[in-house]
């Protein structure tokens, strides 16, 4: 089965929206490659591409693995988030 149906089957199966970090992480591949997949689908109008601005990124800028540690609000910057929907209608 080729990656870019596999792609598709993913995103279709989760039933929610899948990041493009999940997908990066899930198939082995660049961020950029997914991306670049996935822009196919989004084309034809079968998946959905939302994009978010998240509050912080707070653990991964001190490297805190447990919630803020009380960084310095410069590093707490905002973070866009790409992620996909399988588009039903």
């Amino acid at each position: 089965m080729s990656l870019l149906i596999r792609i598709r089957d993913f995103i279709k199966d989760a039933q929610r929206e899948v990041s493009l970090s999940e997908l990066s992480y899930h198939f082995g591949q660049p961020e950029e490659v997914m991306r670049e997949m996935v822009k196919r689908w989004v084309d034809k109008g079968v998946v959905k591409q939302t994009m978010l601005i998240s509050d912080t990124s707070c653990a991964s800028a001190c490297g805190s693995k447990n919630g803020c540690g009380g960084c310095p609000s410069a590093l707490m910057t905002p973070k866009m988030v790409i992620s996909y929907l399988y588009n039903k209608g």
